[in-house]
């Protein structure tokens, strides 16, 4: 077995070998660039572009696919349901979790703040120091609403009383995800649809 920094490496013996070749549309648009990429042999999907590059890898057979291969069944699914295709490759890509919609939460804790101080759980300072708090925070995730107002002790108090932190949060796709399901996919698609139909 070899090392190498402490680290075992795996013997890489090969037991088989197969080539085969896939299928790369390259496209220029007004506002950036896309090469996908389609294996139907081995069940791979490929994007690279301006926007990520993103993969996943289904299983090729036709049984399971529902489709004669892996580029008719892209050409469906890209156009019918792209948000599919997205959950596949949100795997592999941290650019497609969602984001804390910061305007949304920022506003759902001054919300629960002013009913709380209605109620007379927080006191008028506390309150007022509160609501600057959330709207002073240049970036909000949930690590920095917890940090920042966790420390008013009126609010760790009141943070007690109610459920967890994440019910407040208010999340949204994230960009790569929007251009993803409204942009790209269904464009590529709709393409796929034209090739498949005049072969």
């Amino acid at each position: 077995m070899k090392f190498v920094q402490n680290t075992a490496l795996p013997e890489l013996e090969v037991k088989g070998q197969s080539c085969s070749h896939a299928h790369c549309w390259s496209f220029r648009f007004t506002w950036g660039w896309a090469i996908f990429t389609i294996n139907d042999v081995t069940g791979e999907f490929f994007i690279s572009s301006d926007w990520g590059n993103y993969s996943h890898r289904w299983n090729p057979d036709p049984n399971i696919l529902g489709e004669p291969s892996l580029t008719y069944f892209l050409a469906k699914s890209l156009v019918a349901d792209p948000c599919y295709v997205i959950g596949k490759f949100k795997y592999s890509s941290e650019d497609l979790r969602d984001r804390i919609d910061e305007t949304a939460t920022r506003k759902e804790f001054k919300k629960l703040l002013k009913s709380s101080f209605q109620m007379g759980e927080v006191i008028i300072g506390d309150y007022q120091d509160l609501v600057a708090e959330i709207g002073y925070l240049d970036y909000l995730t949930e690590e920095t609403l917890l940090y920042s107002l966790s420390d008013s002790l009126s609010f760790t108090e009141l943070f007690d009383s109610f459920e967890l932190i994440e019910g407040y949060v208010k999340y949204c796709r994230s960009p790569s995800w929007i251009i993803l399901e409204h942009a790209l996919l269904p464009f590529f698609g709709k393409f796929l649809e034209k090739e498949l139909l005049n072969d």
